[in-house]
């Protein structure tokens, strides 16, 4: 009878994946366990509460993201004298589990009955980064791009002025500035320098930093070989990367305009842009080191793109997506949006779409698109060809291209002016982006009481939907938040924590950017 039970206690550790030995020496014989183990989710953190055992002088924790916690993981929190413990820094939207032992000098207890909970996004706003502007391009022409790593890091790249000087600021996890980052705080970049403007920023699973840049001609009909690709490689320390290319930039083929850069497993980088002064797609893949591997520029396109945004799926599959853009007082009817698909090679995929091209209903505004699991895209277009004065809807499409039926209430499709029920109107504005995370999506998007009248009326705002596209109202009281006032969003991202960035410009009656504002919600 007494090895039935020794059995039987041994089966139910197993139950829960974790065996535990009893250990040696003088310790308490343990004759229970700990129970009634609870989690309490809050943002980043959960907290767990449980009742002890006679005998134990302290707790050990053993916790991970599967249910097949072992004592062998790394995941273990010693030496807890109290019967609760708050467990910080962990990433809203992903469920943790827990078991918890009894421990008395050498001896350790079996283990409690598992438990989880997942950190929740509540809504609230942590911190803000102000960054005054003195003199800027008009507003809708400026370039805002943020950038959170997984080090907790946050990387601000803004364009002060109309000649294209670009600043790349880096902060910490609590919005300090990096003072040890380049020249006290920031790196700065100039088309004076060497005939180069700044397009995009990215980092890779070294935290260093790699920002690609559109040099030569800048106008639209330029001739191929005066325009080209090039990429900058810097430190942590925001020094450049010596080792990278030829001291520190590498770059492209002459003729390819970037826009976006991307980076894949192994940390090889895919560049997008355009061909000049061609009407073809341009899509590149550059090993870590900044050796050009492929190009692929045989898809049509229309010139002067204005934004694009580069997906790579579980697969391996490479998504571009391309908007030739539309400036405020540009030609409307030379507006397109476009979605590619290829393979890991430059390759078309043939099943996706049309041929491997999906032109979804509307105009992509120049954003962000997501790929999930499921290799489903969603991204966010407009109804009208300028985008000002058009409705912001969210599109979901399946692996293979086609509108996918069960997001949006069976329309595939969330449009923003019914949804978001704001005051302030998003038919006049535009989704500026949009992010997933535990299953959540958040767009965020601008508009005006009377947009035609005054631009003083101004309002950014952030929506939360569901996964199935239904507005998600447990984070604010009436599903959405405004932003500051006057003030459009530019651009957003999510940390490692599940935190939410957006960065918005502060405008003024005439039109002029006053300054940006990063606002983190928790």
């Amino acid at each position: 009878m007494k090895n039935l039970k020794i059995l039987s206690l041994l089966l139910a550790a197993v139950a829960v994946g974790v065996i535990y030995s009893s250990g040696c020496g003088s310790g308490v014989e343990f004759s229970d366990i700990p129970s009634e183990l609870t989690v309490e989710p809050a943002s980043t953190e959960l907290l767990l509460s449980w009742r002890g055992v006679d005998g134990a002088s302290s707790y050990n924790i053993y916790w991970g993201t599967s249910p097949d916690i072992s004592e062998m993981s790394p995941n273990k929190i010693e030496g807890i004298e109290d019967t609760s413990y708050l467990h910080t820094g962990l990433r809203n939207g992903t469920r943790y589990y827990y078991v918890v032992t009894g421990i008395s000098d050498t001896k350790e207890s079996a283990p409690s009955d598992l438990a989880y909970g997942t950190p929740v996004f509540s809504g609230e706003e942590d911190f803000e980064i102000i960054i005054p502007m003195k003199s800027t391009p008009p507003w809708g022409d400026i370039e805002l791009r943020i950038l959170a790593d997984s080090n907790g890091f946050i990387y601000l790249m803004v364009q002060k002025n109309e000649e294209g000087l670009f600043e790349v600021y880096k902060y910490n996890s609590d919005g300090k500035l990096e003072r040890g980052f380049g020249e006290n705080g920031k790196v700065s970049h100039g088309p004076d320098e060497d005939g180069c403007l700044l397009r995009y920023m990215e980092v890779n699973s070294r935290q260093e930093l790699v920002i690609v840049a559109a040099c030569g001609c800048q106008n639209p009909d330029c001739e191929g070989d005066s325009v080209f690709s090039r990429m900058y490689r810097y430190l942590p320390s925001g020094k450049i990367d010596s080792s990278f290319g030829e001291d520190g930039i590498a770059d492209g083929t002459p003729g390819h305009k970037p826009e976006q850069i991307k980076f894949d497993e192994n940390d090889d980088m895919i560049l997008a842009g355009r061909i000049t002064p061609g009407r073809k797609l341009s899509v590149a893949k550059y090993s870590d080191a900044g050796k050009e591997l492929w190009v692929s520029d045989d898809q049509e396109s229309q010139a002067e793109t204005k934004g694009q945004s580069i997906l790579i799926d579980e697969d391996g599959n490479i998504i571009v997506a391309y908007d030739n853009g539309v400036a405020l007082d540009g030609d409307e009817d030379n507006r397109q949006f476009i979605v590619w698909k290829m393979d890991a090679r430059g390759k078309l995929i043939k099943s996706f779409s049309k041929n491997g091209r999906l032109d979804p209903e509307g105009y992509m505004t120049g954003m962000l698109m997501k790929v999930d699991s499921e290799n489903r895209i969603t991204t966010n277009v407009n109804t009208a060809k300028m985008p000002l004065f058009g409705e912001a809807r969210i599109l979901r499409y399946s692996e293979r291209g086609l509108l996918d039926k069960s997001f949006g209430g069976g329309k595939g499709m969330i449009e923003m002016d019914s949804a978001c029920a704001t005051n302030f109107r998003p038919s006049v504005a535009y989704l500026g982006a949009l992010a997933e995370y535990g299953g959540k999506f958040i767009g965020i998007g601008g508009g005006a009481n009377d947009f035609e009248s005054s631009f003083a009326n101004l309002m950014g705002f952030m929506c939360i939907f569901n996964e199935d596209g239904d507005l998600e109202r447990s984070m604010f009281e009436d599903g959405f938040h405004y932003g500051p006032p006057s003030s459009f969003p530019m651009w957003l991202d999510i940390d490692s924590l599940g935190r939410v960035l957006i960065g918005y410009q502060v405008i003024n009656p005439e039109l002029e950017i006053t300054e940006i504002r990063v606002l983190r919600y928790k």
